[in-house]
């Protein structure tokens, strides 16, 4: 019986998503990474098995999830692509937190979610108590061990422009000299290596956040 790991990945082709499935493939700690989602993955390789399915709606196949370790969701919307703020809510709390329920009753061990710097159920702001509200639900899900990244602003090359980011990016540039490393941006592809660091390093159950310098941090222990 092989020793080797099976990943689930949801988000596989978002920013962060699409670095988790290139990096997953390469690792030989995992010999098949099932991609669950309505679009498949541009990436081709034979340990991948596209799972199409209706997250929104959570028609969550059996399949997904049988004999998987680890659970990796980059899943996220924009205000701008989904305005309606319950259908925004659907995709940025309902499928994170479907998605860990599930994995907890095929008995994952562990789930690993991205989510914002400043993430707060009680916050002021509708993105980021969005994103607090997804980490309670996740947290109660019964998976054995959660981690939860909280990254700054994301750098890299994404299918479609945010001019936010954009922004932010400028003036990370012209400030990283001396913002403290938690409020600088960050590259999508560190988020990825931290998650699958974490996931290697098979931590204890329990709850782990990790703020945007750890993950940097994270990020430089890939190998």
């Amino acid at each position: 019986m092989s020793n080797k790991r099976k990943a689930l990945l949801v988000g596989g082709t978002g920013l962060v998503g699409s670095h988790l499935l290139k990096f997953l493939i390469e690792n030989d700690a995992y010999d098949e990474v099932r991609v669950m989602g309505r679009t498949q993955p541009d990436l081709k390789n034979t340990k991948i098995t596209f799972i199409e399915t209706d997250l929104v709606n959570r028609a969550f196949p059996r399949s997904a999830f049988v004999d998987v370790h680890d659970v990796f969701c980059a899943v996220g919307t924009t205000q701008k692509l989904t305005p309606n703020k319950e259908a925004y809510k659907a995709i940025d709390i309902g499928i994170p937190s479907g998605i860990a329920e599930a994995s907890s009753i095929f008995n994952a061990r562990n789930f690993l979610v991205v989510s914002s710097i400043g993430a707060s159920d009680q916050s002021r702001f509708f993105y980021l108590r969005v994103k607090g509200e997804m980490e309670e639900k996740v947290i109660v899900s019964g998976v054995p061990t959660i981690e939860i990244f909280r990254p700054n602003t994301l750098l890299g090359k994404r299918k479609v422009f945010r001019f936010g980011e954009w922004i932010a990016k400028v003036f990370n540039h012209l400030t990283s000299w001396f913002m403290p490393k938690k409020y600088q941006a960050i590259k999508a592809s560190d988020v990825a290596k931290a998650m699958i660091v974490r996931a290697l390093d098979n931590p204890d159950p329990g709850v782990n956040v990790w703020e945007s310098d750890q993950i940097m941090t994270l990020a430089k222990e890939y190998k």
